[in-house]
């Protein structure tokens, strides 16, 4: 994957995280949401344009969302350094929604670009 797509990736489903304060952050979810949807959307756009394997887009997304959240918590931890005092279960608890996330949704977009691949070899 090329750095200018990891660091998209990064930098766009980061954003609704990183501009919120951390009693925002953990007293409404719809940030989270909001970031992974995001994520949905940038890798779906990324996966479908351009010819990545599906492997490789899956470990590239699962860590630059990973990364996301770290860059969030170092924001967090300058604020107040006792927030976030369980962030490797946090972190677990990303890695596992993101793999639910990104599987079934490169999985579609999988069946998509094949879908649309045939089609247009038949034309």
């Amino acid at each position: 994957m090329k750095p200018l797509h990891f660091i998209s990736i990064v930098t766009i489903s980061g954003l609704p995280l990183w501009l919120i304060n951390y009693h925002t952050y953990t007293s409404n979810h719809n940030y989270t949401y909001l970031s992974f949807f995001l994520l949905v959307l940038t890798i779906s756009i990324i996966f479908f344009k351009f010819d990545y394997k599906f492997w490789n887009v899956f470990m590239m997304s699962l860590l630059a969302h990973q990364l996301a959240l770290i860059v969030k918590v170092v924001i967090d931890i300058f604020e107040n350094s006792t927030n976030h005092n369980l962030l490797p279960f946090e972190m677990i608890i990303y890695l596992f929604f993101d793999v639910l996330v990104l599987i079934s949704v490169l999985l579609i977009v999988s069946k998509i670009k094949h879908y649309h691949l045939n089609k247009n070899q038949k034309n």
